[in-house]
């Protein structure tokens, strides 16, 4: 997977990306993504922010060169200014969580 849409220290730093993806017909698409220092810190910023319908739909996964497919395209979501400021400060320091919601209907 390329980087070119990935801050370089951000991919170096040891963040972790919890995220939930639901979509289904007549209810659009919904993703959610947070970043944080751990995997169980990214999961809990997570599980505090969405309904608890959704929470065996949380998946983790470490933010890094090797990423999936999947993984890469989720980290995409993160502007990247935001991951110039996360790759710079002291893993911790900084979490990051969005939502995004599309219906085509």
């Amino acid at each position: 997977m390329s980087d070119a849409n990935h801050d370089q220290l951000f991919l170096e730093r040891g963040l972790f990306l919890a995220y939930m993806v639901y979509h289904a017909t007549g209810e659009g698409f919904r993703f959610c993504v947070a970043v944080a220092g751990s995997a169980r810190r990214a999961e809990a910023i997570l599980r505090r922010k969405v309904d608890v319908y959704f929470h065996p739909a949380i998946e983790c996964a470490p933010v890094e060169s090797n990423m999936s497919e999947e993984v890469s395209r989720l980290v995409n979501l993160v502007p990247l200014n935001v991951q110039a400021m996360l790759g710079r400060m002291p893993v911790g320091a900084g979490d990051y969580y969005a939502e995004f919601y599309y219906n085509l209907a």
